[in-house]
């Protein structure tokens, strides 16, 4: 078995977890002389909302934020020095490997078109077919979440963005492939 497989903590988050931090934070009683209402939730607090208007709340946040990252490609940096999360372009390069002396190709291969090109010519040799990237001039163009190492354990966590939100990249380059991101 991987020697790095063993140590993967597989943990998520969810939006429970942060109203229960948003509770404890903003709209428990703290009550030193009357202990039976330690604890409690009180209602009246201009703080208050509920658990479905705390998700509109931070479901209308992320969007913004998330539509900010891709069509103004904003810099997000994480509280508490986390990170930053931006979006990245970068040409792939075709170069000749050290090793086997191989020409590669750095473009992704594009398997729907490479298996529906064998299954029309079953005896012919398989060649693969690769990501041209016209739409956006060639690059390949990938969120990035660089970690600041200021955080103690930084190394125990990691940020991978939804499918939605990558397909939600690949949307907006294809509507409007001059949206300019970072340079690799």
């Amino acid at each position: 078995m991987d020697r790095y497989r063993d140590r993967k903590i597989k943990t998520h988050v969810s939006g429970t977890e942060f109203y229960e931090f948003y509770k404890k934070d903003n709209f428990y009683i703290f009550n030193k002389e009357d202990k039976s209402k330690r604890g409690h939730i009180n209602k009246k607090s201009k703080y208050y909302i509920s658990y479905k208007d705390f998700n509109k709340i931070t479901d209308e946040f992320n969007l913004e934020i998330r539509n900010k990252i891709i069509n103004y490609s904003l810099d997000f940096n994480f509280p508490y020095g986390i990170g930053d999360f931006i979006i990245r372009k970068h040409k792939p390069t075709i170069y000749i490997s050290k090793t086997d002396n191989k020409l590669k190709n750095g473009n992704r291969i594009d398997w729907n078109t490479s298996v529906n090109l064998w299954r029309l010519n079953p005896g012919k040799k398989k060649k693969v077919v690769r990501f041209d990237n016209n739409h956006s001039d060639g690059y390949i163009i990938k969120p990035y979440f660089k970690r600041k190492y200021c955080v103690k354990y930084s190394y125990l966590y990691s940020f991978r963005p939804c499918r939605k939100f990558n397909r939600t990249i690949a949307k907006a380059i294809k509507e409007n492939p001059k949206i300019d991101f970072y340079l690799k």
